[in-house]
């Protein structure tokens, strides 16, 4: 209809101008909404939905290759590790305590053993500490008091 009153007689220059430029940006408008049309009208995989389990190991390297796994697990989650439930085992590995900028650390409900790294104290951006629901001895390492945005750590006791 905009073409065929953009070459009415009865219509002005200034409006068939106006009217060509409505019909460009709308035609616009068109390809990118057919494009996004397209995408939603795929099909789902039943499997996005589901977590994964990524392993991320040092490996050679010494401190280095450490630092790196900490960068690279810090950058994946967000500012937030999660193990909550994952049937770890053996000690909480100290790299941990490398990842500046971690806000939420959980690792309850795990079969973690001996004490808290006192490394953890690094851990200066952590709010959250959950530790509960593990197999952790000892005492809570006075290093801990250097987490200045710690305002919650969860019982440790099973």
């Amino acid at each position: 209809m905009g073409r065929i009153l953009s070459k009415d007689a009865d219509v002005d220059e200034e409006m068939a101008e106006m009217i060509a430029s409505e019909i460009e940006s709308l035609s616009n408008q068109l390809l990118v909404f057919e494009e996004k049309l397209k995408m939603l009208l795929i099909p789902s995989d039943p499997l996005d939905t589901r977590n994964i389990l990524l392993e991320v190991r040092a490996g050679t390297g010494g401190e280095e290759a450490g630092l790196w796994v900490a960068d690279l697990v810090g950058s994946l989650q967000g500012n937030k590790l999660t193990g909550q439930g994952n049937k770890l085992t053996g000690k909480i590995p100290e790299v941990i305590g490398l990842m500046q900028a971690l806000a939420v650390l959980d690792l309850c409900e795990n079969e973690l053993v001996g004490s808290i790294p006192p490394i953890f104290g690094n851990l200066s951006f952590t709010g959250k500490l959950y530790l509960h629901a593990n197999r952790l001895t000892g005492p809570i390492p006075p290093e801990l008091g250097n987490m200045t945005k710690l305002s919650y750590l969860y019982n440790l006791r099973p």
